[in-house]
């Protein structure tokens, strides 16, 4: 199983075939009835994008308002913050499970009596996390289960990390101006704007992201009740959502529109798992800076930039400066 999940992870796949992939090899010696399959922006942790099965189209709203309002075990940033990347629910609540509101409320939905959950973190940032359900003409998960889950956990992260950053061709035309919606408090669309609906037409269809932010600010999070999603056509969008005040309670409003080219720039280095020496180099190649220049520059000998210069290559999947500056700057600049 290892090297089968090895095998799909070195291969230049999407995220969403990527995911599909893994989580069908992980079932062979995993077993589960339902499952979704998630990435997560690095800095907020917030849910992106899901590729799932067996989960009803509504429950989006009822997971998002456990994992962000609700006490509750395992919850995703609280694995990704630890050193442990693998939670059981049937184990982590001492063989009590009904003691989980999770238990009580989302998982009747899909009709399971156990979960397990694997974050995917690698250099301290989580990429990804999955949630593998059981229903109950099963048993539970096991501590064997957990440590074949914790064996894949970072050789899944350094995927998931490179597949951010995998190019996209564009597609089709993309809606003029932010879109703005408003949710009630149970997660129902109230409104929205004509741009909005059709950024949503570029979300997945669970429409995980617009629920993540609008829990999480409902519970409070200000700047982090934020998330950067890659778009189906490939463009990096950015959701925020804030609550809004009178009228019903948790009312929240989400605003998505393209993602600024900074933050863009950020993740893509987080992505490449570039060294601050490397980001730099980089920076003056696309600014047309000759290796001579930029060893002036930095201080370095020419041979030393040039070895940055290889190790960029490498990690960007180019064989020359006119690919990397065509590949990233596209990446910035043209979603």
């Amino acid at each position: 199983m290892l090297r089968s999940i090895e095998q799909v992870c070195e291969q230049d796949l999407d995220s969403r075939t990527l995911r599909s992939q893994i989580v069908r090899r992980l079932g062979r010696v995993i077993p589960h009835d339902a499952y979704c399959f998630a990435t997560v922006d690095p800095w907020t942790l917030l849910v992106a994008d899901d590729v799932s099965e067996g989960l009803p189209p509504d429950g989006g709203a009822v997971a998002t308002h456990n994992e962000y309002l609700v006490a509750d075990v395992d919850k995703f940033a609280d694995l990704a913050r630890s050193q442990q990347p693998v939670g059981i629910l049937g184990l982590s609540t001492g063989g009590e499970p009904e003691r989980s509101h999770r238990f009580r409320t989302v998982l009747p939905l899909i009709g399971a009596k156990d979960e397990m959950r694997v974050v995917f973190v690698v250099d301290r940032q989580c990429w990804g996390a999955i949630s593998l359900f059981r229903g109950h003409d099963g048993p539970g998960f096991t501590a064997r289960d957990a440590q074949l889950a914790r064996a894949v956990s970072r050789t899944v992260a350094v995927a998931l990390r490179r597949a951010a950053a995998r190019p996209r061709p564009s597609g089709g035309p993309r809606p003029a101006g932010p879109g703005v919606m408003v949710l009630d408090g149970r997660g129902e669309m109230l409104s929205s704007n004509e741009a909005a609906r059709r950024w949503m037409e570029q979300l997945s269809p669970q429409r995980m992201a617009v629920h993540e932010v609008a829990a999480a600010s409902r519970a409070g999070r200000g700047s982090e009740a934020y998330l950067r999603v890659r778009s189906r056509t490939g463009q990096w969008l950015s959701l925020w959502g804030s609550v809004l005040d009178g009228g019903e309670p948790g009312r929240v409003s989400v605003v998505v529109q393209p993602a600024p080219t900074s933050e863009i720039a950020r993740l893509l280095t987080l992505a490449y798992a570039l060294s601050p020496r490397e980001q730099q180099v980089l920076q003056s190649v696309i600014a047309g800076t000759s290796a001579p220049l930029i060893a002036t520059e930095l201080q370095v000998s020419v041979h030393t930039v040039q070895s940055h210069l290889k190790s960029l290559f490498a990690k960007v999947g180019v064989s020359g400066r006119g690919q990397l500056v065509a590949q990233v700057v596209g990446e910035i600049y043209g979603g």
